[in-house]
């Protein structure tokens, strides 16, 4: 009867964890469908994506922006179902099912229901997260592809499973190489974990020995390292992309403010009330990294022997040794550090590390991952929206803005030939994609950097700057108050 208890009580936990993901992938699926492409999503697709990108012939300063894996898997997509914002997004929502089904499988390990659903909650509703599930970009691919190699992780150190589980978790974090080259330190330094492991266990149980000799070890540890062969691409991939100027994209005001405080503030979605505990969230972030460094002192007091099967003690190594690879890489080769969006693959690490301290804590700690649940679950409900991505939330209503100049054009003005509109530069990829996508060969682009004529037919511009065409004769047509824009017609 027991047994029976027991088994019911995890199919329940099972639907639950079920039931939430499924309304975290309709979420992120329904905005896939919904959001407007942005910058990043449709120079994608305009450069690469639609002239058939296989590999670089050249590189300029914007060739980062062409994610590998990502490129591939969306130029198959569009060819298998079309071309669409939510085809081109498909990729990425794959993406997202592997991060909620591998953090699910991960979370379960934990003996507690009420940590099991409240891991689950935490690692899956920042809303800074679930943007790039929703976008054509390669950090959603990379998020779950690297939940997958935590998962593996944890079944080859503390689960003690065969050394196919670290290969898992290295093959995993090769391929998020291909889709974010943020993830390369990540990836050299677990394959170095794995593979000290992996022998520190051959010689304490004894298994080379005469009689198994040493050929089973050694063609194990060589497996191991067969991922790394994906360097022969990465690393010049890289060496070109520095040269040409291309890895522009991050900070160099050190580590915590560049890093952690960056993906602090974008968590906070930059609400008004979420960011005021900014620095409460910093204090919590510095609280639990001293606690894990001194639980792990004491705790190798006892056992030195320990690291070998503890995840928590990984986890940390991970973060410590990712954290120094990019101090060092910052002052030795110029290299910024990761900011915003190319340092989200710290998030997971870092809500795993807490995770697994609580778990291993002797103290009850409830209500203090209660306040985190709840904090995580507020966080979620104020910011979660429909309509923008708080990384190009200026470019929000680019779509809807196109579709009023198609209305306006087939039901105001069908006998004009072209239709002319002003507009920052900011938004000539957007538009290029949305003209290539709708078939409109009558708009013709100018750009408010460039020239400004009281001539054009409408205006795109941003509210605050409306002081600027005061000298010419429009009508307000339509304001977006999310993305700050108003688009003008010209008065005749």
């Amino acid at each position: 009867m027991i047994y029976l208890t027991k088994e019911n009580n995890k199919k329940t936990i099972n639907l639950a964890l079920f039931i939430s993901g499924l309304l975290l992938l309709t979420y992120t699926s329904t905005r896939a469908c919904l959001l407007s492409f942005t910058w990043d999503e449709s120079y994608s697709y305009m450069e690469f994506v639609r002239n058939g990108f296989s590999f670089f012939s050249q590189y300029d300063h914007l060739s980062a922006n062409n994610h590998l894996l990502n490129t591939w898997l969306m130029e198959l997509s569009s060819k298998l179902l079309g071309i669409s914002e939510f085809t081109l997004r498909i990729p990425n929502l794959l993406g997202h099912l592997l991060f909620l089904v591998f953090s699910a499988r991960l979370v379960n390990k934990l003996s507690s229901n009420f940590f099991i659903i409240g891991s689950f909650i935490i690692l899956n509703t920042n809303p800074f997260l679930l943007d790039f599930f929703s976008l054509a970009r390669g950090y959603g691919i990379s998020m779950g592809l690297l939940m997958g190699s935590l998962y593996f992780a944890y079944e080859f150190i503390e689960g003690k499973k065969l050394f196919i589980c670290a290969l898992y978790s290295v093959l995993f974090a090769a391929t998020a190489l291909l889709t974010n080259l943020s993830i390369l330190n990540y990836f050299l330094i677990i394959t170095t974990l794995f593979l000290s492991i992996y022998i520190l266990r051959m010689v304490k149980d004894a298994r080379i020995n005469k009689k198994n000799g040493l050929f089973k070890p050694i063609s194990e540890s060589l497996l191991l390292l067969l991922p790394l062969s994906v360097l022969f691409l990465i690393i010049p991939l890289i060496m070109n992309l520095k040269e040409a100027h291309a890895l522009f994209y991050g900070g160099a005001d050190g580590f915590w403010k560049d890093t952690v405080f960056s993906l602090i503030n974008e968590t906070m979605y930059n609400h008004v009330f979420m960011s005021k505990l900014r620095n409460g969230m910093q204090i919590g972030v510095i609280a639990v990294l001293a606690t894990t460094i001194i639980f792990i002192f004491l705790k190798l007091r006892k056992d030195k022997n320990d690291f070998k099967n503890s995840y928590l003690i990984f986890i940390t190594l991970t973060i410590f040794l990712c954290f120094v690879a990019n101090y060092l890489q910052n002052k030795w080769m110029g290299i910024l550090f990761p900011k915003e969006r190319t340092a989200l693959f710290y998030f997971p690490l870092f809500i795993i590390l807490m995770i697994f301290l609580f778990k291993a804590l002797p103290v009850k700690s409830e209500k203090i991952f209660t306040g985190i649940i709840l904090f995580f679950c507020l966080n979620f409900i104020v910011n979660a929206n429909l309509h923008f991505v708080i990384q190009w939330k200026g470019e929000a209503d680019t779509k809807d803005m196109l579709k009023y100049l198609i209305k306006q054009k087939r039901e105001v003005s069908p006998e004009q030939k072209s239709i002319t509109v002003c507009l920052p530069m900011q938004f000539v990829t957007d538009i290029s994609f949305y003209k290539n996508l709708y078939q409109i060969d009558w708009l013709d682009q100018k750009f408010i950097e460039e020239s400004c004529l009281p001539v054009y037919d409408y205006f795109f511009v941003e509210k605050n700057k409306l002081q600027n065409l005061r000298q010419f004769p429009y009508k307000i047509m339509k304001e977006y108050p999310e993305s700050n824009m108003v688009l003008l017609a010209r008065v005749y």
